[in-house]
């Protein structure tokens, strides 16, 4: 089932979005090569404000997780700036996706702006393929990827106290909800 929303090389460029205002930047959504798969897990393994534990090796990840999760690229141009993982999708009783949690990961040198931009550009792409609903969560001392959340269209849906991470126990986790319009 989730195999049917890889795309093939001509779907993903048929489906690339280019959100280019205000930058006039291409941004885009694919799915990723090992080597840019590694390349950003190495990155992501150094980030101190991430929410959710991984496993110490992307492949424990993809043994563990790739049966539930559907990984995809952000890039600002041809410059890869992002990671975004749909985990645990939910589909409807006809197959079609509907609800999934995300993970977003961009990269530090394309945050801000740019990753606005790759932000709303993969939740439009996912909402395009067919996803209602998506939940993620954030360290409650992470300010700006809360600030991104929000900028995105997600709605605050709750908070965990002392959930932020395994090595800042006193740090809450803040959950969000994206819906679809009239969803």
């Amino acid at each position: 089932m989730l195999q049917e929303l890889v795309p093939t090389k001509k779907e993903r460029q048929a489906q690339s979005i280019d959100f280019s205002k205000p930058s006039e930047r291409l941004y885009t959504i694919s799915r990723p090569t090992p080597t840019e798969l590694s390349q950003l897990w190495e990155q992501l393994q150094s980030e101190r404000h991430q929410l959710y534990r991984f496993p110490a090796s992307l492949s424990d990840l993809v043994g563990q997780w790739g049966h539930s999760m559907l990984l995809f690229t952000g890039r600002v141009d041809e410059h890869l700036a992002a990671l975004f993982a749909l985990c645990e999708p939910a589909f409807s009783s006809g197959g079609s996706p509907v609800a999934a949690w995300v993970f977003a990961y961009v990269l530090p040198a394309f945050r801000g702006t740019h990753g606005m931009h790759l932000c709303q550009t993969a939740v439009d792409f996912f909402a395009r393929q067919g996803f209602e609903r998506f939940w993620t969560g954030v360290r409650a001392d992470n300010k700006p990827a809360q600030r991104l959340a929000r900028s995105c269209g997600f709605r605050r849906c709750g908070q965990v106290p002392g959930l932020g991470a395994p090595e800042t126990p006193g740090v809450d986790a803040i959950f969000y909800v994206w819906e679809q319009q009239g969803g």
